[in-house]
């Protein structure tokens, strides 16, 4: 057994072996304080809340209050950050970053570091706002500097950043007095972050146009190995979708990487760049491949469906805030002020909760939901986090319940259920019984993180490359080495 089918309790610290062998059980797992998989007593000293827990392609990164970042899963490019190319089966003490640790130190009280995790690269924003990159760097993601095709096995400081503001977006690396960012996101091959000020900043691969800027790069791709600052007053950036030149709020407030898309948000309003074919920009034109004009297009007016899609009502793009954005491998899902959730983009699993055979360009309100009752007359949840997988999407609403939906081939849903898609959004529960009360969520490829009210991590999903943190798995005994108990952790 390859898959996780329950969520699985995930706490970075001392291991507690056991076995399970149809996954129908929460288990407690731990991490190793130096860099080996040898699923002994890892000596971590008790249980540390985690504060961010960011999910990649096939892997995982943690940061725990206290500034210590812990890895683990697939390593193939260095993405862990923890020196080597070896993948890691259980959490792992990062140490590149203990050098700088008093850097992202993070209380509760404090600022809030920020970490956030790509197909096969990672970005970490320090307390004081300095940003640290790792793993691939085949098309500059990382941002460090004019040399790329090559992999970054440690956490490295970017230092060298581009401000220029021309509108023709030419590519000009320049030595710049270093900005203070705030938050970043990490795609396939690209990465974007906000500096304290809201400026918007990109780097990387620029194929599909997803950096939002001229194709003035490097090579065909466009590249981007500097991080960009992109001028909000800049006509070379900015458009409406029949491509009038449009100015966005001065502050952008969110981001978030898709594949080959991205999206920002700037006074509620949401803008996209990038790859469009299957709708994910909430354009109203599908078909496109990329958009390679290269810049960031405001979403049309939504879709309302409170009264069924036969009714759907457009509400101008921007009158409902949007507070929060989540991009997949083709999809979009947005977040408003009201807890609604919006999507858009391809829904070949059902990742966008709208029903089957809906593949709507431009966002689109969820209306229904099954908790368990009569899901086409029960209250609709009030949402305050989201999260979008590779083919499948995640919410925690105002409650602390996990809501899933989309592909579920890996039993990334958590539904304990099958390998069934979902096209409705569907409530976590583990034998009819509320899971523990959860305030985020992240999703990789096909596997979700969810971390609860006291700071731990619980997992569903593929194990195959060591995310979910239980170690190796058994093809031949079908066995994970964890606890076999649907229990509080003890420690």
């Amino acid at each position: 057994m390859q898959n996780a089918q329950s969520f699985k309790k995930l706490a970075f610290s001392s291991v507690r072996k056991g076995l399970v062998g149809a996954g129908l059980a929460l288990a407690l797992v731990g991490c190793s304080d130096s860099d080996s998989d040898s699923g002994g007593n890892g000596g971590g000293g008790g249980f540390a809340p985690s504060i961010q827990i960011a999910a990649g392609g096939k892997y995982v990164v943690a940061l725990k209050y206290g500034g210590v970042l812990y890895a683990t899963g697939d390593n193939s490019n260095g993405q862990l950050g923890v020196g080597h190319a070896s993948t890691r089966y259980y959490p792992t003490l990062v140490s590149s970053l203990l050098g700088v640790a008093s850097d992202l130190v993070t209380t509760i009280s404090g600022t809030n570091a920020y970490v956030a995790a790509g197909d096969s690269h990672t970005l970490v924003v320090s307390a004081t706002g300095d940003l640290y990159s790792a793993g691939d760097n085949h098309f500059g993601q990382l941002g460090l500097g004019n040399s790329w095709e090559y992999n970054e096995y440690n956490f490295t400081k970017a230092t060298t950043f581009d401000a220029t503001t021309d509108s023709t977006g030419v590519f000009n690396p320049v030595i710049y007095n270093p900005p203070v960012f705030k938050k970043a996101a990490a795609g396939l091959n690209h990465s974007v972050a906000i500096d304290s000020q809201g400026g918007l900043w990109v780097a990387g691969s620029n194929a599909y146009g997803q950096l939002g800027v001229v194709n003035t790069g490097v090579g065909s791709n466009g590249i981007r190995p500097v991080f960009t600052k992109l001028a909000i007053t800049t006509s070379a950036y900015f458009s409406e979708a029949n491509g009038t030149a449009a100015t966005p709020a001065a502050n952008f407030q969110a981001i978030a990487a898709g594949d080959n898309h991205t999206l920002v948000v700037a006074n509620g309003q949401i803008w996209g760049a990038g790859a469009y074919s299957s709708g994910q920009l909430g354009f109203s034109t599908v078909g496109g491949s990329s958009n390679q004009g290269g810049k960031f297009v405001k979403a049309l007016d939504f879709n309302d469906t409170t009264n069924g899609f036969d009714a759907g009502s457009f509400i101008v793009s921007g009158t409902t805030p949007i507070q929060a954005v989540a991009a997949g491998e083709a999809h979009s899902v947005a977040l408003d002020s009201q807890g609604n959730i919006w999507t858009t983009g391809d829904n070949s699993n059902g990742q966008l909760g709208l029903g089957a055979g809906l593949t709507p360009n431009r966002f689109t309100k969820v209306s229904l939901f099954n908790g368990g009752v009569d899901y086409k007359n029960a209250p609709k949840p009030v949402f305050k986090a989201i999260a979008a997988g590779k083919n499948h999407t995640v919410a925690v609403d105002v409650n602390g319940s996990l809501w899933t939906v989309g592909a579920n081939e890996s039993a990334q849903l958590g539904l304990n259920d099958g390998d069934e898609d979902r096209y409705i959004f569907t409530k976590v529960t583990f034998n009819g019984q509320d899971l523990p009360i959860f305030v985020d969520v992240a999703a990789g490829d096909d596997y979700t993180v969810a971390i609860d009210a006291s700071g731990r991590a619980w997992v569903a999903g593929s194990n195959a490359h060591g995310q979910l943190g239980f170690g190796k798995y058994s093809d031949t005994a079908g066995y994970y080495d964890i606890n076999l108990e649907f229990t509080p952790s003890p420690l």
